[in-house]
């Protein structure tokens, strides 16, 4: 029996554990478990949220995608996309469609490459951060202990010429319980800037949210702000590297598409080449700068060079029905279609040197390309269709010399009409200057518009007596004696898309020439009367009427 009582004793024995006993009463007994380090538990929530298989949730959970498009990148490509249209609608300017096409496609490319993309699996708890078309880059499993906060860095700065300017930069940061950083950024992160942007955020995370400003533009949080080295996806590389290869491939993929593109119905051979027809519409011809094809469909038409035309079509194929015909200029050939040369035409009495030639507001330099822009070949007999052409004018001034001081009546100007072409001059002074004289003396003055405009011209109406393919007289009052200098002022008239002058020749008539009848260059007849005439007159016989605008 008590081998019993002590086998029992025993089995009870082993099945209690020993307590253990300070020997110091005054020593705490020790913890059965370890202290917890905050940092390590936000490091190793760090790298827990970074192995969640966003692919696997995207198998498995429903998510909502909340996007925060760069409004202000968006609003100023529509403004580069309007711009396209006007110029290749508008102003059919090839050349700057394809520029401007070229930074419509960059700032698309930014703005593919930068739109954040924020996917909430709500069942989990989950946010899973994109930018552009790229991988996730920070992917964050929200607690109910963790916490959001939100300041504002406001930075000041003066440039060289004192003027101050400020930007505010909204930044916030996603932390636990312990008040270390699980995330941060400006806006809703990853480029997404912007107040609106952070409110959106704050509302989709619905966490506890506190507010704090930042005083000078440095924050504790701003060398860690949008930093998304948390997760294995270098975005900034991979940028680099993709714009590296992407932004040349855009640039000469554009210059390629010039040359495909702007080889049009105007310069499908270059600068050689002119515009005259299509079978295509009235309308569309008129606005290309030609006219409806004469002879029809079908039929190769006969160019004002006096050669069949050739086919400009952009498809190269000018018997399809929508035909664009044009001409190669040559030696003989004139700019629009006309013969201009140096040559003696017409007789004049005074002959003339020119002095100098400017747009009379800031001066503004002559645009128009060789010969149009050569004023000595419409003086002293030349006939050529002269224009100064500009952006934009005031008005435009002529001074020049007379060879040998005289006594003269008047100014003639010649304008040849241009069947496509707007020209002439709106308004006209003409002061004259005796040899010792220091002063203008006004001698004539008309507010008409000689000739043709296209939307605006400083004087519009027309004299009644004005008429195209002969000389104007704009004779004075009085003969003037003794004269060694004339100066021309006219104003402006819209002429081929500019503020523009333009005629076809100009003499200083001397005393007694207006009491002969003039000299019509098409159907006019000479009789060789023009007292103290400098110069033969010389005949057309060589030279196709058509190139001078003769019916």
């Amino acid at each position: 029996m008590s081998n019993n009582f002590w086998d029992v004793k025993l089995e009870e024995a082993e099945e209690e554990p020993p307590v253990k006993q300070s020997i110091f009463p005054q020593e705490p007994l020790q913890s059965k478990e370890a202290a917890v380090n905050p940092t390590m538990e936000a490091s190793n929530r760090l790298i827990e949220m970074e192995k969640i298989d966003v692919a696997k949730l995207e198998e498995d959970y429903s998510k909502t995608s909340h996007h925060f498009p760069n409004i202000p990148l968006i609003i100023a490509d529509v403004v580069v996309l309007l711009a396209m249209f006007y110029f290749i609608e508008v102003e059919q300017n090839m050349l700057y469609f394809v520029v401007l096409g070229f930074i419509s496609s960059i700032m698309l490319l930014f703005f593919v490459a930068t739109h954040v993309r924020i996917d909430h699996y709500e069942t989990k708890g989950i946010y899973v951060w994109y930018r552009g078309i790229f991988a996730p880059f920070f992917i964050y499993q929200k607690q109910d202990t963790d916490t959001v906060d939100s300041w504002q860095d406001t930075t000041t700065s003066t440039d060289s010429e004192g003027n101050v300017s400020t930007s505010t930069e909204y930044r916030f940061i996603i932390q636990d319980k312990h008040g270390h950083e699980l995330f941060s950024g400006q806006g809703a992160g990853a480029g997404s800037k912007g107040q609106r942007n952070r409110n959106r955020l704050f509302q989709i995370l619905g966490l506890p949210q506190k507010s704090r400003n930042s005083s000078g533009g440095y924050s504790p949080f701003d060398n860690q702000a949008e930093n998304p080295t948390k997760s294995g996806f270098n975005f900034g590389l991979i940028a680099n590297i993709g714009g590296f290869f992407l932004i040349p491939l855009l640039f000469f993929g554009f210059v390629f598409a010039a040359e495909m593109f702007t080889q049009d119905d105007w310069n499908y051979y270059g600068e050689e080449a002119g515009y005259y027809c299509s079978n295509d519409s009235e309308e569309y011809a008129y606005d290309m700068g030609g006219i409806l094809c004469p002879e029809g469909y079908g039929v190769v038409p006969m160019c004002p060079n006096g050669e069949p035309c050739v086919c400009i079509d952009v498809d190269e194929d000018c018997f399809d029905g929508d035909d664009d015909w044009g001409y190669i200029y040559y030696a003989q050939d004139y700019y629009y279609d006309r013969y201009c040369s140096d040559f003696v035409s017409y007789p004049v009495t005074t002959p003339i040197e020119i002095v100098s030639v400017k747009e009379t507001g800031s001066n503004q330099p002559n645009l128009a390309e060789y010969p149009i822009n050569e004023l000595s070949y419409a003086i002293n007999g030349g006939v050529c269709d002269y224009e100064y052409h500009t952006s934009e004018a005031f008005g435009f001034e002529f001074i020049f010399n007379l060879v040998n001081a005289s006594d003269i009546d008047g100014v003639s100007i010649l304008l040849i009409e241009e069947e496509w072409f707007t020209s002439g001059y709106s308004g006209i002074e003409i002061f004259t200057m005796a040899g010792n004289d220091t002063e203008w003396t006004k001698q004539y003055s008309s507010k008409k518009m000689f000739g043709s405009y296209e939307r605006y011209a400083t004087y519009e109406e027309q004299p009644l007596d004005f008429g195209q393919n002969m000389w104007f007289r704009h004779a004075f009052n009085d003969t003037v004696t003794n004269v060694s200098q004339v100066k021309i002022v006219t104003g402006v008239a819209d002429q081929n898309g500019g503020a523009s002058v333009s005629f076809t020749g100009l003499r200083v008539d001397g005393a007694g020439d207006y009491a002969y009848p003039d000299y019509f260059l098409c159907n006019g007849e000479w009789d060789g009367q023009f007292e103290n005439s400098t110069s033969e007159l010389e005949i057309f016989d060589y030279i196709d009427r058509y190139m001078l605008s003769c019916d």
